[in-house]
This record gives C-alpha cells, sequence and structure tokens, in this order.
C-alpha cells in the first residue's frame, strides 16, 4: 500500500505540473540541428540565393571596416584588409559578368554592321553564355530549376534532362531588380526571333536596352570594387589617410544601387557611414 501510495503522489504531482502548464508554451524536443547551421541534409538551401548571401556578407565586411576603424587609436589595419579585400572580389565578380554582357552586345552589333551572320549568331550565343553564367553564380537552385527530382538523380549518379518547374504559393516580390531582369529576358527573346529573320534593325533596338542597363549595372559594382580594392591596398600599407574617402565611395555606391532596385518591399541594411578619424 505504501509503494501504491507514493506512486499516486508522484503522478499527482507531475499532472499538477502540467496542467498548470499552457499547451502553447511547451516546447517540443529537439530534432536535430537548426536550419541556420545550413547542414548537409537541409532542405531549404535549394530555396537560398546566393546573391542574397553575397550581400549580406559585403555588408558585414563594411561594417568590420567601419568597426576596426572607429577611435583614435591604430586601426586594425589586418581586419580591414581581408574584409575591403572581400568586398572587392564579390564586387567585382558582378562587374565582370555586367560587362561581358555589355561587350558581347557590342560585338553583336559590329558583325551585324559588317553583314556576318555566323559572327553575329556566335556573339549572341556568347551573350546567352554571359547571362546564363551570372545566373549560376548567383541565382538560387530552385530559380535554376533544381527540384527535388534533380537532386535525387544526381545522387544516384543518373543524368536529369529538361527543366522541371516548382509551383510557388508565395512568391517572391516584385522587386525593381527582377522587373529589370524580366525586361532584359523579354528583349533577349526578341532580338533571337529578329537575329534569325536576319532583322538587324530589330536586333539593335533589341539589344540597345540590354547594353545600356549593363552598362550602368557594371559602373556601379565597379566603384564599389574598385574603392574597394583600394581600401584594402591602404589597409596593407598601413596607412590611414585616403580610408574614409574610399570607403564613401564605395557605400555611395552600395545605397544607390539599393535606392533604385530593392524597391520598399524589401529591407535593406546599408552599410554604416565611416565615423573613424579623417586623418
Amino acid at each position: 500500500m505504501r509503494i501504491v501510495s507514493a506512486v499516486l503522489a508522484v503522478l499527482t504531482v507531475v499532472c499538477a505540473i502540467a496542467a498548470c502548464t499552457p499547451a502553447g508554451n511547451q516546447t517540443p524536443a529537439p530534432k536535430g540541428p537548426p536550419a541556420v547551421w545550413d547542414d548537409q541534409s537541409d532542405p531549404d538551401w535549394r530555396h537560398r540565393s546566393q546573391f542574397k548571401a553575397s550581400m549580406r556578407h559585403m555588408w558585414i565586411a563594411a561594417n568590420r571596416i567601419v568597426s576596426a576603424g572607429r577611435g583614435d587609436k591604430r586601426p586594425n589595419y589586418d581586419e580591414i584588409w581581408p574584409a575591403a579585400a572581400d568586398i572587392a572580389r564579390r564586387a567585382r565578380m558582378a562587374h565582370n559578368f555586367w560587362s561581358e554582357i555589355a561587350r558581347t552586345v557590342d560585338n553583336l552589333v559590329l558583325a551585324l554592321d559588317d553583314d556576318d551572320r555566323p559572327g553575329a549568331s556566335d556573339e549572341f550565343r556568347a551573350l546567352g553564355a554571359a547571362c546564363d553564367g551570372c545566373h549560376l553564380a548567383t541565382w538560387s537552385p530552385t530559380y535554376l530549376h533544381i527540384t527535388p527530382n534533380t537532386v535525387e538523380a544526381w545522387k544516384q549518379n543518373r543524368i536529369k534532362l529538361g527543366m522541371e518547374m516548382e509551383h510557388f504559393d508565395n512568391p517572391p516580390p516584385e522587386i525593381p531588380n527582377r522587373v529589370l531582369m524580366q525586361k532584359l529576358w523579354k528583349q533577349y527573346q526578341a532580338a533571337q526571333v529578329a537575329l534569325q529573320d536576319w532583322k538587324k534593325p530589330q536586333v539593335k533596338s533589341e539589344l540597345a536596352p540590354v547594353a545600356e542597363a549593363a552598362r550602368a549595372q557594371a559602373q556601379l559594382w565597379g566603384q564599389v570594387a574598385d574603392n574597394a580594392a583600394q581600401l584594402a591596398e591602404l589597409a596593407r600599407a598601413q596607412k590611414r589617410a585616403g580610408m574614409p574617402e574610399a570607403y564613401a565611395n564605395m557605400s555611395a555606391a552600395c545605397r544607390a544601387c539599393h535606392a533604385a532596385w530593392a524597391g520598399p518591399e524589401r529591407p535593406i541594411h546599408n552599410p554604416m557611414p565611416w565615423d573613424g578619424p579623417t586623418d
């Protein structure tokens, strides 16, 4: 009887605790590492944008530069140097992609003027490769039509041909940059049809906005890359003079790009302003 009474007492206490605990506040037992650990088995990796990840890393690097240059003491040059170099590498990659797009359009126009049909076709293929290369480096795998079926086939060393489409119940917002990409895609398609029919004026008119947009984007990214590289060189030489100007020019290009292409729907983390000594 004593054993039964003891058991009943324990059960009473347990039930009382359970009754006083709101159901909504119960914390389930962890089932493994959180998705933010970017575990290899996490299936959500297909939806993550490589471009957004790179932009966040550049924001972190910019803020590390500001933090390392604050105060009247000697800046932490060994922190500024790699952070600035990281921004320069990422921005230079984007600059090169857009510059290549503009260059291929210019070469295509020259081939059209020379009435060089094979050359024009080859440059158009180069234009498509430049666009696709940028997409591979910046789009999420899902936007590249990498579906679960594709992933499973590749894991089993099987060839997966064709592009599968997935249905999105929650599509991304129509920010200005995405609207621009869609517009450039339509102009590319229209130029391809005109090229097949050898309608040279129409090819030029369709691709002129593509080249213009590419040059504008390349200019912004080039400004970021050039000034970040200058920051890295100054930090390597352990020279504070010139850093505020280089950082201001770099971050101004970041802010201009955000203002033009991010849109009000997307919260933007602009780089912190330089607030360290200026000499």
